[in-house]
């Protein structure tokens, strides 16, 4: 029984979970065979860093864009799971990645080829560009750079001709964004783990006070901190609610 409890706990601990978000500001610059150069600010553009249970991260950017010839183009989410993250003497995390995307994946990308070719370029949708990520991170701030190439190309009576391209750069500067208290979260660390299933124990065991816990332990809201409660946590940590 003992081994099984340790076991158990050590399940626990493996499943907890570190993320942060940031808040800022991105800078595009971009250079295209249609249009010359576009320069554009975009703020309060969020980016979110989890860690992993076997220690790599996933960076998440929810809004991937960018502008042509003054019309702006939505790609979508960016997201580089299992990213290697080494710790430098500056504090920073460093990571970095690749993302295969499509050119179907940007809305509206015929537009992006001149009306006169159109009727030469089939399964353009099909060709794919790689999106390239470098960024570093502590729990203050990320400085992060996105950079792609996207070319649109074709077979035109037997060789290959291209239609369409655009060089991206997109540096992105943010600020760590104050997390609200997650449920579950009783010692207040921003992570849900066996941490607060040890802190609710403590408070049924009367060794520590509720006071003394910055979170709410009464997670199911009875208004009163009961083994139910640390059930609740543990169906939390393993993603049962």
């Amino acid at each position: 029984m003992k081994k099984t409890v340790i076991l158990f706990v050590c399940i626990l601990c493996a499943m907890s979970v570190w993320a942060t978000d940031y808040k800022g500001t991105i800078v595009m610059n971009a250079s295209s065979s249609n249009g010359g150069e576009e320069h554009v600010n975009k703020s309060d553009v969020v980016v979110s860093v989890e860690k992993n249970a076997n220690g790599t991260y996933k960076v998440t950017l929810d809004d991937f864009w960018f502008v042509n010839k003054g019309v702006t183009y939505d790609v979508g989410t960016l997201e580089y799971d299992q990213l290697v993250g080494t710790t430098a003497a500056d504090g920073y995390t460093y990571v970095n990645g690749t993302k295969q995307m499509g050119v179907s994946d940007i809305q509206g990308y015929e537009d992006l080829i001149p009306e006169n070719l159109r009727k030469y370029f089939t399964n353009i949708g099909d060709k794919k560009f790689d999106v390239n990520f470098a960024g570093r991170f502590n729990d203050d701030m990320m400085i992060a750079n996105i950079n792609t190439e996207i070319k649109i190309t074709a077979s035109y009576y037997g060789a290959t001709m291209t239609a369409f391209t655009e060089t991206l750069s997109i540096d992105y500067v943010g600020n760590a964004i104050e997390p609200e208290t997650a449920i579950g979260d009783v010692n207040g660390d921003n992570k849900v783990d066996v941490a607060d299933v040890n802190a609710v124990i403590n408070i049924i065991l009367k060794t520590k006070q509720a006071s003394d816990y910055p979170g709410n332990a009464d997670i199911n809201n009875d208004q009163k901190v009961d083994v139910a409660d640390v059930n609740s946590i543990i169906n939390i940590i393993l993603k049962l609610t």
